[in-house]
């Protein structure tokens, strides 16, 4: 009697859900698709996510990259500034130094500088005056020959001149120096000193070519008469700074009994 009960039981039971089964399919559909929907959306929420995380991580990066750099390059620039300012104040104190020591030593330096051109100076004088002295014996002996010199010994009388216009101009100079020496040294002091040779070598270079003129002139009255030619050499070389040389060298011709060397 149980066991036919039971029976009817799970008959009335297949009954049922074979009435109610297609729907109660739909509905397990349904909830399965609406279950892969949401793991498809926390799936693409949670690559969403990582993505984003990924590029924030990766802007972070950057800015600290970037700011690691700027406060590289910031350094270096401070130590180049600090560099480049420590070689300017060496610079500035080298500098400073040695205007100090010039400035003590200035007298010194220009008293040696203008010595040194006085003593070029003299020696051109004292070559000069040995030219006079023999230009005037060789008028000696052609006026001895009755050749007409008076031109000539005018000439070297006014040569003369000059020669002592410029030793008096170089004894000058040596008091305007001492002069200058016992002022203050200020700027432009080295300059006047320079002025003060140039005045003195631009004088000897006019006696220098007087004499010249005078020994060309000699040697054409040679020239024109009888006899042999022969020389005479002048030779005077003044070097009184190295933008003033003289270095007049004439050599002339003439008979065997006019020869002038100095």
């Amino acid at each position: 009697m149980n066991k036919i009960f039971l029976k009817l039981k799970y008959l009335l039971m297949v009954v049922i859900f074979l009435s109610a089964g297609p729907s109660c399919l739909a509905v397990s559909v349904n909830q399965q698709n609406k279950s892969l929907e949401s793991i498809r959306q926390e799936i693409k929420q949670k690559l969403e996510e990582n993505k984003a995380s990924k590029a924030a991580e990766l802007t972070n990066k950057k800015v600290e990259l970037k700011v690691q750099i700027a406060s590289r390059r910031a350094e270096l620039n401070d130590n180049i500034a600090s560099r480049r300012a420590e070689f300017k104040d060496k610079i500035a104190s080298n500098q400073a130094n040695i205007k100090e020591k010039f400035e003590k030593n200035k007298a010194e330096v220009i008293r040696k500088y203008f010595g040194l051109m006085v003593r070029r100076i003299e020696r051109a004088l004292e070559r000069l005056t040995n030219v006079s002295q023999r230009i005037s014996a060789q008028l000696a002996k052609m006026k001895a020959k009755g050749l007409n010199t008076v031109a000539l010994e005018v000439k070297l009388k006014e040569a003369d001149i000059k020669l002592e216009t410029a030793k008096s101009s170089l004894t000058d100079a040596k008091t305007a120096l001492e002069e200058i020496l016992a002022g203050n040294l200020e700027k432009g002091v080295f300059s006047d000193v320079k002025v003060l040779i140039k005045d003195v070598v631009v004088k000897v270079k006019d006696v220098h070519k007087a004499y010249r003129e005078i020994v060309n002139e000699i040697a054409r009255m040679y020239n024109f008469g009888k006899g042999p030619k022969t020389t005479i050499t002048p030779g005077v070389t003044v070097v009184p700074s190295p933008t003033v040389t003289l270095i007049p060298t004439e050599i002339p011709t003439a008979t065997p009994t006019a020869i002038i060397t100095p």
